[in-house]
Order: C-alpha cells, then structure tokens, then sequence
C-alpha cells in the first residue's frame, strides 16, 4: 500500500525518506514488509502519502481494564469472543 501511494505521487524512496525523515533503506523495508514502522513514522507516512494506515477497532470497549493497560492479545479476543 505505501509503494503504490508513493508511486503514485511519483516519489523514489529517497525523495520520501528525506520527506519524513527516514534513511531509504528503512522505506525500502518498511515496503517491503521487512520491517514494521513505529507509530511515529506511520503517522508521517499517513500525511505524507495521504493515506490511511491504521484503523481504530470498534466493539471492544468492555475488555477488563488490564488489557487495556499491556494492550490486547489474540487470546484476550479469542476470550472476549467465547463469552
């Protein structure tokens, strides 16, 4: 998704690192899925790109306050999902 909005800005992984302040090699893994991008980059990335990375998840609002502390698990879904 982050190489087909590049491309289609017509941006080369340089110009978009210098643009969000990321090396080229690091664009080059993060396009290749070598590499997860920190919270921060996605956001550069979003606005940069204009593009939507990250989605909320909705429904789970009534997970037990602990989860939500340490973030939530597969297993913490699976559970949720069994009740």
């Amino acid at each position: 998704m982050i190489k087909k909005a590049r491309e289609k800005k017509g941006l080369s992984r340089e110009e978009l690192g210098f643009r969000i302040g990321e090396r080229t090699v690091t664009i080059s893994k993060i396009e290749n899925g070598d590499l997860r991008p920190s919270d921060k980059t996605i956001g550069k990335l979003e606005k940069e790109l204009e593009i939507t990375l990250v989605e909320k998840v909705a429904g789970i609002s009534n997970m037990p306050s602990s989860s939500h502390s340490r973030g939530l698990t597969i297993g913490d879904l699976i559970k949720k999902e069994e009740e």
